[in-house]
């Protein structure tokens, strides 16, 4: 009786270690992902912002076209400036664009299915969304060498990428290096994270 009621107990101790387990997992991912929204809504505030200034000075540009047309003026100089702010205006788009595409693929749901991946694409994908993190002077090393398709979980291994450049964040401050390597192997591959944090 005694043995069964210790077994029952182990169990149930296993199973609470488990949940807990499971909840930091979780915690942490939420941590992460809390960091990652930020700097996602950063990084699309500003073109975004950027944008939106851009189409008020256009109002202002058109109207002046439109009397210059009226009064027999110079069309010449708003046209060029409608020009200029169209084009910069696309590119703020495309930046925007950029990031959400990153995003999506980043945050794909096939965690649990196995893929053939591009790692060093993976890599690049997670450096740019986590940009805005690099905003205070610290300076990132990739030396991304020639890879193999790997077979893997994509979505999981960008998680862990975002984690070990995360804490290598918080580790350097303002003004580190990190440094990210990718090579092959005899056995496959290598990837390297550094920092010169303490």
């Amino acid at each position: 009786q005694l043995n069964k009621t210790l077994e029952a107990r182990v169990e149930e101790r296993t199973r609470e270690l488990r949940d807990t387990q499971a909840q930091l997992v979780q915690s942490e991912k939420m941590r992460s992902l809390g960091q990652l929204v930020a700097g996602v809504a950063h990084e699309l505030n500003n073109p975004i912002g950027f944008v939106h200034a851009n189409l008020q000075l256009l109002a202002g540009f058109i109207e002046r076209m439109v009397q210059a047309q009226i009064e027999g003026g110079d069309v010449e100089k708003p046209r060029e400036a409608i020009g200029k702010l169209l084009l910069r205006s696309r590119e703020g788009t495309e930046r925007v664009k950029k990031v959400v595409q990153d995003l999506r693929t980043f945050s794909r749901m096939d965690q649990a299915e196995l893929a053939d991946a591009d790692l060093n694409a993976e890599l690049r994908r997670t450096l740019g969304l986590m940009e805005p993190r690099f905003k205070d002077g610290i300076r990132i090393q990739a030396e991304l060498g020639e890879l193999p398709a790997v077979r893997c979980y994509p979505a999981q291994l960008n998680q862990v990428f975002m984690n070990l450049l995360m804490n290598a964040c918080d580790a350097v401050g303002a003004g580190g290096t990190l440094s990210v390597r990718t090579r092959t192997t005899p056995g496959g591959v290598a990837l390297d994270f550094a920092d010169d944090g303490p």
